[in-house]
């Protein structure tokens, strides 16, 4: 019985995942957790038919399912048990990167549903926030140029909350690799003095930005629980700081990760 309620649980907070991306951190968490509790073989069983009845559902979701969710879920694991020496936040990026690459690889594998579907789409958007195809062509075409940067966003927001919640409490003692800032760097460096510009160096030129941008926010937590010691109001207002002065905080996850390389 217990099985069963884990498996529509699971179903159950996918579809929410899609339909609010935002809580997508939720069905990892689950799973991580709920797991736990059961042998190997039940295991396998809730996952195939998690995956047999999402099928059913639409092909298509498997894709996100297995190569989002379930990616997360095993490599969270992994780094646990086997590759525990690595630094928990470049855990972080790595899964952050790989499942950006799976999702970058699914899409491509859906642009030809998803040019068949563009003009509903935006027609959907005009209706609901009342812009102008104008303007909605606007915010296509942006999301076009930048989607690799949307999805890492999308990622490592989703992975972030992930330890965050299961890791909380050696969350001020978190460490980055510094090297991880080259990606920001080599993008920076081939734009802005070379001239040169694409969409992947562009992408990666943000992508490179918002691994410190979340360095930043544990960095400034850090700092905040030195003063106050309290968890809760130390995550708010290092979150409040990243939202008022995101390049400022760009630039304290930089110090920090340089800070902690150099002890």
């Amino acid at each position: 019985m217990f099985l069963i309620s884990s498996v529509l649980s699971i179903i159950l907070l996918f579809f929410l995942s899609l339909l609010i991306p935002v809580l997508s951190f939720t069905l990892p968490i689950y799973k991580i957790k709920k797991m736990k509790r059961f042998t190997t073989k039940e295991k396998v069983i809730i996952n195939i038919i998690i995956i047999f009845l999402i099928a059913i559902i639409n092909p298509w979701l498997l894709f996100f399912y297995v190569g989002f969710f379930m990616v997360i879920e095993f490599l969270y694991n992994y780094f646990n048990n086997i590759r525990n020496n690595i630094k928990k936040f470049d855990r972080i990026v790595i899964i952050s990167i790989i499942t950006t690459v799976i999702m970058a690889f699914v899409l491509f594998l859906l642009r030809e549903e998803i040019n068949n579907n563009i003009e509903l789409l935006m027609k959907v958007y005009e209706q609901q926030f009342q812009i102008t195809r104008l303007e909605s062509m606007e915010i296509f075409s942006m999301i076009k140029e930048n989607f690799l940067y949307y999805i890492f966003v999308y990622s490592i927001l989703s992975v972030f909350l992930v330890y965050v919640s299961l890791d909380i409490k050696d969350y001020n003692e978190w460490t980055i690799s510094f090297e991880w800032l080259l990606i920001y760097v080599i993008s920076f460096f081939f734009i802005y003095l070379l001239k040169i510009d694409n969409f992947y160096i562009s992408n990666f030129l943000q992508i490179g930005e918002t691994i410190f941008l979340f360095f930043g926010i544990k960095t400034l937590y850090s700092y905040f629980m030195s003063l106050i010691k309290q968890i809760n109001i130390s995550n708010i207002l290092a979150i409040i700081v990243a939202f008022m002065f995101p390049f400022g905080t760009f630039l304290v996850g930089v110090l920090g990760g340089f800070k902690i390389d150099k002890k």
